[in-house]
């Protein structure tokens, strides 16, 4: 009886998005911004254009003036179509995307293509402006060449290292880098990155995995800070395996970034 409540509670857990708020101070804006951060919603048998629809509703609610979304969109290729994407276009702010493991299973191709048919920008290894500040955009990469932690990424491309050599920091806004695995950080806070946003670790989805992972990941879940670089790593909004969460959130997360007041 107990294992099929916990069971049953872990589902509607797990089906029941929430919103997560966070304030964070950026140096160099100079205006308040209302974001929306999203990631792994893992469409696929166990979700499609409804969760799709479920999630527009929320993100519409929290009216944000950009929504940052880091990856892995698609578990399978099971619902993987315009038509389950669709409600996507009702979000009335831009959408910037950075693929994950995931996407590069069922087609990185095809995950992008579908994703800039439904309007989304999607960002390669390049960088973008909006709300003065600089949107940077990473596919999904080790952190460095002896990296072991980063789960199937592709071998002889370049890395979160590598790619740091390359980025030309603007000095003027703030930097905010989107990349799935929230590894690399200490290249990233080293190259002048101020706002590093992340998913793929789902804080572990199911207990005793929150436990293990909190070992795993240097940025597990929730907002931390690391040397002049703030890192926020979101559990995501979907699952991967069973649809069920134990001891974490189905999250979407406001971020309301504020200017600084030492600016």
């Amino acid at each position: 009886m107990l294992t099929s409540i916990i069971c049953i509670g872990s589902i509607i857990n797990a089906s029941h998005p929430r919103i997560r708020t966070t304030s964070i101070e950026l140096p160099q804006l100079r205006q308040n911004i209302r974001a929306v951060h999203i990631t792994d919603t893992h469409l696929g048998h166990s979700r499609g254009k409804k969760h799709v629809q479920k999630l527009v509703n929320i993100i519409n609610q929290a009216n944000p003036e950009v929504v940052f979304f880091t990856g892995d969109c698609f578990e399978s290729r099971y619902n993987m179509n315009q038509e389950t994407l669709e409600p996507l276009r009702q979000i009335k702010a831009p959408i910037y995307f950075v693929v994950g493991n995931h996407d590069g299973y069922v087609g990185l191709d095809s995950v992008k293509q579908l994703m800039r048919q439904t309007g989304i920008q999607v960002l390669e290894n390049e960088s973008t402006e909006f709300g003065g500040m600089q949107i940077v955009g990473l596919d999904y990469m080790k952190a460095d060449e002896e990296d072991a932690n980063s789960m199937h990424t592709p071998t002889g491309k370049v890395t979160i290292k590598n790619f740091c050599k390359t980025l030309s920091p603007s000095d003027s806004m703030p930097v905010i880098l989107l990349h799935h695995n929230p590894c690399g950080g200490e290249y990233l806070e080293k190259a002048g990155v101020d706002l590093y946003l992340a998913g793929h670790t789902h804080g572990g989805q199911l207990i005793p995995l929150t436990w293990i992972n909190n070992r795993l990941f240097q940025f597990n879940k929730g907002l931390y800070r690391f040397g002049n670089m703030q890192v926020y790593t979101s559990c995501g909004s979907g699952t991967f395996g069973p649809p069920m969460r134990l001891g974490t959130p189905s999250e979407i997360t406001v971020l309301e970034l504020q200017a600084s007041s030492y600016n």
